[in-house]
């Protein structure tokens, strides 16, 4: 109902309308617990490696690392993660996912059973390949779940709404 549109652009318009709302209604019934779904795992992940980037030196050397061995470990932790990172930029679909995001979790948890540096380098490791290597899998994830706008807006509400909060990890 636009005045200042022409009749083209008033068509091509709906057309662009129809098209999404037709895409959105074929690949998910509630949008909304996609979007919520994929906020809260995106703040889990975040919270995931803000706390392995903050807390790994501080319990590198609680576990009895020197100041400079300290970076050396915590460069093999991030290494591993990206060689994870290049191994899941080679899979095709989601499958890996909920395995990578598993990973991660056991890495975490093995690295508050294991009381040496040895057991707590080699969970962080493991914590690191499986945050590392899921973001762009669950990136694609979440972007193939809705199409055209409504796929960037549940993408930028994932970005902002949970994730990347300062206050959350007390900065």
């Amino acid at each position: 109902t636009a005045s200042w549109l022409s009749p083209a652009e008033k068509q091509q318009v709906l057309d662009e309308l129809s098209t999404d709302e037709v895409a959105l209604n074929r690949t998910v019934h509630r949008p909304w617990l996609k979007v919520a779904g994929d906020s809260i795992t995106y703040f889990l992940w975040s919270t995931g490696i803000y706390g392995l980037s903050f807390w790994l030196p501080k319990i590198l050397v609680a576990r009895g690392a020197t100041d400079v061995a300290t970076g050396w470990w915590a460069m093999l932790t991030f290494g591993f993660g990206a060689l994870a990172m290049f191994w899941a930029s080679r899979q095709r679909g989601f499958r890996p996912l909920p395995f990578l995001f598993l990973l991660a979790a056991a890495g975490f948890a093995g690295s508050g059973l294991f009381h040496s540096l040895s057991g707590a380098v080699a969970s962080f490791c493991v914590a690191s390949m499986g945050l590392m290597s899921s973001l762009p899998i669950f990136w694609s994830l979440a972007a193939s779940r809705l199409s055209g706008k409504a796929g960037g807006t549940a993408i930028a509400m994932n970005r902002s709404g949970l994730g990347n909060r300062p206050w959350i990890v007390g900065e």
